[in-house]
């Protein structure tokens, strides 16, 4: 690293340290002009940018310092800090966990990634739970939505009755089967179409 580099690193880091964020990644791009092959480089930068919330081109740098010096862990470091903030951190753990082959004794990435663990156990445990909120709730609209074997069977035997022709009309045959029918599907088709109160989601 020349000189004019190391000067504009330690400038930069000067600025990071102050919170200068931007000023501290323009001190970084003006050394990475210099030393374009330069990861330490890059991984300043990137940590700056993040800072600024500059995810797309903080997690650019970070890859960049992967690709020019894969066996350091600091690149991916960077890389899984930024997958966190984003949210994504199935993706953050498994970074994390590649720089921790190549630093098997850094507490530091241990507690990321056992911390990491728990927040997605935890999460998946919060889904898995809401799922189960559902099926349950879609049984009983579907029990109370079909009528169930009980209810259909009450509900066709009634409209039976309350479809059963009078005395007057039981000389016709076809009255009287015509009649039944249409008692017990207009009844199904209630059933069905009404459906049952929808069950309250969990909080």
């Amino acid at each position: 690293m020349s000189e004019e580099v190391e000067r504009y690193k330690d400038e930069g880091n000067k600025l990071f340290a102050a919170k200068e964020w931007l000023k501290a990644a323009s001190k970084y791009t003006q050394a990475i002009k210099i030393d374009p092959n330069n990861a330490v480089l890059y991984s300043n930068r990137s940590a700056a940018l993040l800072k600024l919330l500059k995810v797309t081109k903080a997690i650019e740098d970070a890859d960049t310092c992967i690709k020019l010096k894969p066996d350091w862990e600091k690149g991916y470091f960077r890389k899984g800090a930024i997958l966190e903030e984003q949210d994504k951190l199935g993706e953050a753990m498994e970074v994390y966990q590649v720089a921790l082959k190549l630093v098997p004794e850094s507490k530091e990435l241990s507690q990321k990634i056992h911390t990491l663990r728990n927040q997605i156990n935890k999460k998946a445990k919060s889904a898995k739970l809401s799922a189960a909120v559902d099926p349950a709730g879609s049984k009983d609209v579907a029990k109370s939505a079909t009528g169930g074997k009980d209810t259909n069977s009450k509900d066709t035997s009634k409209g039976s009755k309350e479809g059963q022709p009078s005395s007057s009309s039981v000389k016709s045959s076809s009255a009287k089967g015509s009649g039944c029918k249409d008692a017990g599907s207009k009844s199904s088709g209630r059933e069905g179409d009404a459906g049952a109160p929808k069950q309250p989601q969990a909080r």
